[in-house]
């Protein structure tokens, strides 16, 4: 009886997400689910880079889809991040999501020189979420519009690297 029981509690678990939610990034970050789960290895995902930081030079902003073993360090990287990071953001109520017009979710962006961190996905219907991009952004006093007109930027910049995918 046991034995039925682990396999349907794991049969149910690995479901994948259809959405993103708090959830899906509190998973993440306690490793209950791996970000590379999420991950299309044919697709890749793009990372932009856009948050100045508060030292000088400021540093190059970054455009790329990642492939390859970039791609799989980068998302080692990442979990390792969203662990370290993402537990004190949620705990003050600085992670959100949404679904509309596309799926990501959101934390940081707390005070002055805290960035932005967007995990943006897209909704397969075999695969369920799948990362497309992870960006970085300085919204913090930012007019609202500015912040609005950068997403749409970079919503075309993603399409633009991933339109060829990885080979």
């Amino acid at each position: 009886m046991r034995f039925v029981l682990l396999l349907l509690a794991t049969t149910a678990y690995a479901e994948p997400p259809k959405a993103a939610t708090k959830a899906l990034v509190n998973e993440l970050a306690a490793g209950k689910r791996k970000l590379a789960d999420l991950v299309d290895p044919k697709a890749g995902v793009v990372l932009l880079e856009r948050f100045d930081g508060p030292g000088e030079p400021p540093p190059k902003k970054t455009s790329k889809l990642l492939c390859g073993k970039q791609l799989t360090n980068t998302i080692a990287t990442w979990q390792a991040r969203l662990a370290k990071e993402v537990p004190d953001y949620a705990k003050e109520g600085h992670v959100d999501c949404e679904n509309k017009p596309a799926p990501m979710c959101t934390y940081g962006r707390v005070g002055e020189w805290d960035p932005a961190i967007h995990l943006r996905f897209r909704l397969d219907d075999d695969k369920g979420l799948l990362l497309t991009a992870i960006s970085i952004d300085d919204e913090v006093l930012v007019d609202e519009a500015v912040v609005e007109r950068e997403h749409r930027t970079q919503t075309r910049l993603i399409t633009k690297l991933s339109a060829s995918g990885c080979p």
